[in-house]
């Protein structure tokens, strides 16, 4: 960290030293006394995963939650774009800037940290940053990214990288994270225990564990092995990403194998940002929850995509993800309405007469969650079914969704249903057995992972969820036509506007590098 003032050593022309120091004080009109040019790591860090936070659960969460077709615009109110399948270019200004001014740049400041275990989380959550970035986006700045300062070029309009460029280098970021932080040591080098809000104390507190029975040193083994497990288990998604990728498939093959046969020990608690996990107040609120309470209010409401389902398959969750109608004929009931069909004929007038969402899924202290538990053992699942692991796929299947029932507070205890719903006939089954499910146990608390692995699961051979066959309904308002669904995020209208090298503004109907 900068010093911003100097002390002058007392030697012969003291006077002198005095005064051309005091000159410079006044002169330098360019330092802001109350900006300093740099802050320490332990402000650095938690303002950058507050700002992750923000950045993905609020409005990410809030469009793709629709798309993913867990809620839709209820009675009583104007149906929104997104529920038509509209987007705006100015509604992804706030995010973007979360990810970018914000996170970014904070995080940018840390990879260059001469503290190991901060540099090493700064690389990783890059990584993941960059990863749901180029999902959601396609294309976006990152090798030159950040480099507005003087002093790293006064780039302020960065090059778009192109989807795979970033692929590739964010795996060397978590490489090169990992590396830092499992070669600290903590008799030396400073370890961020009450700064993490990811995998810090309070993260520990909260689910009374110790890192593989690291009881007495926590500081030290919790923050390596949470941060491990996250690296390990992110570059696990990141290369299932590009199963069906052409001319990246076998790579990553290769890749998912060697990680399971070097032991790699992946997530199996839950992460999330604990920042948002706590009572609700201005400070510790669900950033989505949040929003709504101070403007309209949560008018959504439970789809009958999903609901129909839950309820067809007898799911227990139903009663988490949403409450039953308190009047009409079905109260007391679970009722959904259809996608983008609030106000039209035959849909009831009244939000009291359907689902709402449930206080588990939304509520001040619901979790901003990165990636969890349950997501994770449905990862290592589906290597399995792949091949592409030596592991028994349908036993990992069985404790994901043991894990989703976990995380959403029920006893496991002779749960029957984890063995009911995997069709073991072929490849293709296996994976459609584990895209439904890993679908369903996303409602609400993951919608923007749901929507985009739903995106990856349907392909031209096998659609699962968008287009005819798929479980997903074409909102009664669809403006993109019957049976087309959104496939990508546009660009920000800031960002278009303010870099010169913004590439020709995208449409939802594109398609990232992985998308067939």
């Amino acid at each position: 960290m900068k010093k911003i003032f100097k002390r002058y050593l007392l030697v012969l022309g003291v006077g002198s030293a005095i005064m051309f120091s005091s000159c410079q004080k006044y002169l330098d009109v360019n330092v802001d006394p109350n900006n300093p040019s740099s802050a320490d790591e332990k402000l650095l860090l938690p303002a950058a995963e507050f700002a992750v936070g923000i950045g993905l659960g609020d409005r990410y969460n809030n469009i793709t939650n629709i798309w993913a077709q867990y809620w839709v615009g209820g009675p009583g109110v104007s149906q929104t774009a997104w529920d038509r399948h509209e987007l705006q270019a100015q509604t992804l200004d706030r995010p973007w800037s979360s990810f970018y001014s914000s996170a970014g740049k904070d995080l940018a400041t840390l990879m260059k940290s001469p503290k190991p275990v901060y540099r090493g989380i700064a690389k990783i959550l890059t990584a993941y940053n960059f990863q749901l970035l180029v999902d959601l986006h396609g294309d976006v700045p990152f090798s030159e990214a950040f480099k507005g300062a003087i002093e790293d070029g006064g780039n302020i309009a960065p090059k778009f990288d192109s989807q795979t460029d970033i692929y590739d280098a964010i795996i060397g970021l978590i490489n090169s994270g990992q590396a830092d932080i499992l070669g600290a040591d903590q008799t030396l080098d400073e370890f961020p225990f009450a700064q993490d809000l990811i995998y810090g104390d309070n993260f520990w507190d909260i689910y009374g564990y110790s890192a593989d029975g690291h009881e007495n040193d926590p500081d030290l083994y919790n923050i390596q092995y949470g941060w491990n497990t996250f690296g390990n288990s992110l570059k696990l998604k990141i290369w299932l990403r590009q199963a069906n990728a052409p001319g990246r498939s076998a790579a990553a093959q290769d890749s998912v194998a060697a990680l399971f046969d070097n032991g790699a020990a992946f997530a199996d608690w839950e992460t999330q940002i604990n920042g948002f996990y706590g009572a609700s107040g201005a400070s510790n609120s669900n950033p989505l929850f949040a929003n709504f309470e101070n403007s309209l209010k949560n008018f959504y409401v439970g789809t009958t995509t999903t609901i129909d389902l839950l309820l067809e398959r007898g799911d227990p969750r139903i009663d988490n993800f949403y409450t039953p109608a308190s009047t009409g004929d079905d109260e007391g009931l679970h009722v959904g309405i259809d996608p983008g069909s609030a106000g039209q004929p035959g849909v009831p007038l009244s939000k009291s007469e359907v689902s709402t969402i449930g206080s588990s899924v939304y509520s001040g202290s619901a979790p901003v969650i990165l990636l969890n538990w349950s997501e994770s053992l449905f990862l290592q699942a589906e290597a399995a079914a792949r091949g592409w692991a030596v592991e028994d796929d349908e036993r990992l299947f069985a404790d994901a969704i043991e894990a989703a029932f976990i995380e959403n507070g029920y006893d496991v205890d002779g749960l029957e249903y984890a063995g009911l719903y995997y069709d073991i006939t072929d490849e293709s089954s296996k994976l459609k057995s584990i895209a439904i499910e890993k679908w369903i146990s996303m409602n609400g608390r993951q919608p923007t992972e749901a929507w985009i692995e739903c995106r990856r699961f349907d392909t031209p051979s096998q659609t699962i969820f968008r287009g005819t066959g798929g479980l997903f309904k074409t909102p009664t308002s669809n403006v993109l036509g019957a049976n087309i669904f959104p496939s990508m995020f546009v660009y920000p209208q800031n960002e278009l506007n303010l870099n010169g090298n913004a590439p020709t503004p995208t449409v939802v109907t594109g398609k990232v590098f992985w998308d067939n």
